[in-house]
């Protein structure tokens, strides 16, 4: 307990000391290049309210991608999170400058800031991890399986060696003693996919003994966590309503919808003629991509993507898009990558058929396929699609359907305006980052679409 406590205020004071560098250069820019432009009467107070709400930006930003977890993140993931909560806090206070100085000021200042904060950033992320990684190197795990552990599982462990490393892998059907006693030699416990009975006599040795442990939730766990305390008397109750979401959510789902979509419809116009153009000069073939979807209820309706492949890309059959695919144009690569091939779909969602934030539309068909190895894929359908959505936020291209359902069935069961607009905050964060754009291998393709962007669920 020391030892966490301790670890806490350790992220705390590194978190506070790159604040503080960042206010300082802050501090800098506002008073050599701006303090003077300010045409009201801004005496010391004043200066210090601008510093406070920078300040405030800072904080809302860094907690939105996450830099304040140094222990779970790589450097460069850091330096990503803070390099784009700095970039959106100048973003943001650059036009109450504006404001208060009654005319547009000059942003060169404002840019120099952005490449100083990358800077400092950057030479901070390296001396955090470094110290933090000294005192609390990679935890050692017991991992229990269901004797499927599969490559897709093993290499995702290995990939977080940095946090956590996978010291040995043991299957739960080798005796639930010889996992406690295995379980002695480590830091802590893995559970993946195991039977509930197993799961829970693991789960009470591992409390019972003060023993790390991460779990993977069922779809079981995933539903509770949407429960509300209903006590009766003296009896614990969870109530689970079980009805997707009530009159008030969608209210105001919708209405984010649209104060958000409205505007970026206007401001992407003239970036999707110029893309509509570059695909129709490159083979002459149709601009758009048409197919059927499925929403809410299972609601069929079409959606609109920008053509990435060929022509004769599908072949009569749905395929998800492989790594290096020869069927993507160079010009749909491009599309792809920054994901703007999702662009027409904007006009779903001021149709209604989608939301801005949902899970993301399967095919018809291709949901059947997966609902033969997870029956429960029809679970997605509680809430309407989404362009963006918490398994694309926090899931992969090739995340495994089940895992990607376990990530849009919590969504369902925690939705809420604010949740929203964390997640489009950071899906912006993840356009960029080639694990999320990703193909998937030979062993991963099961069924998918012929036009399967990257951030569909597919």
């Amino acid at each position: 307990m020391k030892q966490e406590r301790f670890k806490r205020l350790l992220i705390f004071t590194m978190s506070s000391i790159l604040i503080v560098l960042l206010l300082l250069l802050y501090w800098i820019i506002w008073s050599h290049f701006y303090a003077d432009t300010i045409k009201l009467a801004f005496w010391t107070k004043g200066h210090w309210m601008m510093l406070a709400v920078y300040l405030l930006l800072l904080c809302i930003f860094t907690k939105v991608y996450g830099g304040q977890h140094i222990g779970s993140r790589r450097i460069l993931d850091i330096v990503y999170s803070h390099s784009l909560a700095a970039l959106f806090a100048n973003i943001v206070d650059y036009p109450v400058i504006c404001l208060l100085a009654y005319k547009i000021s000059n942003p060169l200042p404002m840019l120099l800031l952005t490449a100083m904060d990358v800077l400092v950033i950057t030479l901070w992320s390296v001396a955090a991890k470094r110290i933090y990684r000294k005192l609390y190197p990679p935890r050692k795990l017991l991992v229990v399986t269901n004797g499927s552990a599969s490559r897709f599982m093993i290499k995702r462990f290995s990939e977080r060696n940095d946090s956590y490393k996978a010291s040995k892998f043991i299957e739960y059907s080798q005796g639930l003693d010889a996992i406690k006693s295995e379980c002695q030699k480590y830091d802590g416990m893995a559970l993946c996919d195991i039977p509930a009975t197993e799961r829970n006599e693991l789960m009470q040795y591992c409390f019972e003994n003060n023993i790390l442990m991460y779990v993977e939730p069922s779809l079981s766990d995933l539903i509770m966590t949407g429960a509300t305390d209903s006590t009766t008397s003296d009896t614990p109750m969870y109530l689970l309503r079980n009805c997707g979401l009530t009159a008030e959510k969608r209210f105001f789902k919708r209405m984010l919808d649209l104060v958000i979509i409205v505007p970026l419809a206007l401001i992407m116009l003239p970036f999707m003629a110029i893309i509509a153009l570059l695909i129709k000069f490159y083979d002459g073939g149709s601009v758009f991509y048409k197919q059927e979807r499925l929403t809410e209820g299972g609601k069929i309706f079409m959606i609109y993507k920008f053509r990435s492949m060929r022509m004769d890309s599908e072949g009569g059959k749905a395929r998800l898009a492989r790594k290096n695919d020869d069927r993507i144009t160079p010009v749909g690569r491009v599309l792809r990558a920054i994901h703007f091939d999702e662009l027409p779909q904007i006009i779903n969602i001021l149709k209604g058929d989608m939301s801005i934030v949902g899970p993301r539309p399967e095919r018809p068909e291709i949901a059947e396929q997966y609902k033969d190895f997870a029956p429960a894929f029809d679970y997605r359908l509680k809430v309407k699609a989404g362009l963006t959505g918490y398994a694309q936020v926090f899931g992969k291209y090739n995340t495994p359907p089940q895992d990607k359902l376990k990530l849009d069935l919590y969504y369902i069961q925690h939705q809420n305006v604010l949740l929203d607009i964390e997640l489009i905050l950071k899906t912006i964060k993840i356009l960029f980052v080639k694990d999320n754009t990703e193909g998937v291998e030979d062993w991963q393709l099961i069924a998918g679409s012929e036009e399967d962007a990257p951030q569909s669920s597919d």
